[in-house]
């Protein structure tokens, strides 16, 4: 078993069912089809989506571990996470071991496309990890970028990136259509 059925289960039990029931219709299958849109997942996205075991930051992440997204990650970008999610003061996962963190951080690894940063597009942003994100989906091909605080990114809408909230993401990609 890879690392991402691992995360899977890990996250929701339900997540555990035969990959052909979930695409023929099973309980965890969406009813949306398009080709995977790249995403990047702000840090604090990634802690909701631990959090909670419903919402629309859980959904994303669940549909990343499962491929029905891309989710475009940097070393960066990873570094941001493990920072957020791993500080063993206070860590921001309750019920979940450091163990399990790392489990679902390797997955989501194990199953993103990889970005290089070959063009540095700092200070763009006023935060350091907003420029973090922001360059992980322009030198990834993101087309989205999912964030608690869209405001924050304003400065780069110009550059053709979508930045949404968890929620307002959800919603656009189950309104796409079907090209067939």
């Amino acid at each position: 078993m890879g690392s991402a059925e691992i995360a899977a289960i890990l996250l929701t039990p339900a997540l555990s069912s035969s990959k052909e029931e979930r695409e023929h219709g099973g309980s965890q299958r969406h009813d949306i089809c398009w080709r995977p849109m790249r995403v990047v997942l702000d840090p604090e996205v990634l802690v909701a989506a631990l959090q909670a075991k419903a919402g629309a930051s859980r959904v994303l992440l669940e549909w990343a571990l499962l491929g029905e997204i891309e989710i475009a990650l940097s070393v960066s970008l990873v570094l941001a996470y493990e920072d957020l999610l791993l500080r063993p003061a206070a860590p921001p996962v309750p019920g979940l071991s450091m163990a399990d963190v790392r489990a679902v951080l390797d997955a989501l690894c194990a199953v993103a496309v990889k970005t290089g940063i070959d063009f540095r597009w700092r200070p763009i942003l006023f935060g350091a990890t907003d420029d973090i994100v922001l360059e992980a989906a322009l030198n990834g091909g993101a087309g989205a970028i999912t964030t608690f605080r869209p405001a924050d990114f304003e400065h780069a809408r110009h550059l053709g990136v979508r930045i949404e909230d968890p929620p307002q993401l959800l919603d656009w990609l189950r309104s796409m259509e079907c090209d067939s």
